[in-house]
């Protein structure tokens, strides 16, 4: 686990580096995100406790990194433009390993719950899950005139990408959130969905 972890920060500079490499070729100028002054959230500033690091794994790394894995490897399948495939394989290599982090710590961490931390988790996993399809269930729609140029580049339109969502959700997150005992299946069947 430590391992694994020591690896995430890396692997991040680059994809954000490979990001912005490809956004600047895309816009054939440099591009730049201005993150302001805002800083970041304050739970992700102090220590953690166990708590706070099985709500992170649960939230950040096992539900949000197989969710990038799987909306990634759509965009890989989708592009047919040779810079966009290179970039989005090159970025799902990692995540498969981010993703495996999440569950790995969390099938190690599940025999130490007491019950109340068990349903502390399970509460945690299965908010989230509740919110995952308003949360991320809308793709980047291009205007018209420009939808196979998107398509080339490996966009995930709205539709696309709740199917997406909604195929990783039940073959892979929610079963596996069953299998820690956690009942993802019960949030999912009450999840907010978007009109």
């Amino acid at each position: 686990l430590v391992s694994a972890a020591t690896r995430v920060p890396s692997d991040e500079i680059r994809h954000a580096d490979l990001a912005f490499r490809f956004a600047a070729q895309c816009a054939d100028r440099d591009v730049a995100v201005d993150a302001g002054e805002r800083p970041s959230p304050a739970r992700w500033n102090n220590p953690m406790t166990l708590e706070d690091l099985d709500s992170f794994s649960i939230e950040v790394i096992a539900i949000g990194e197989t969710l990038a894995c799987a909306l990634l490897s759509a965009c890989l399948e989708g592009a047919t433009d040779p810079v966009a495939r290179a970039v989005y394989s090159n970025i799902v290599a990692d995540e498969v390993h981010h993703a495996r982090l999440g569950w790995y710590y969390l099938l190690w961490r599940a025999p130490q719950w007491s019950v109340e931390d068990r349903q502390r988790v399970a509460d945690n996993a299965g908010a989230m899950v509740v919110q995952i399809e308003t949360r991320f269930g809308t793709g980047r729609d291009a205007p018209r005139g420009a939808q196979k140029a998107a398509r080339a580049l490996g966009v995930l339109d709205t539709a696309r990408q709740r199917k997406v969502i909604a195929d990783v959700m039940e073959h892979e997150i929610v079963p596996g959130l069953d299998a820690l005992g956690l009942g993802a299946s019960h949030a999912w069947r009450i999840r907010k969905r978007i009109a």
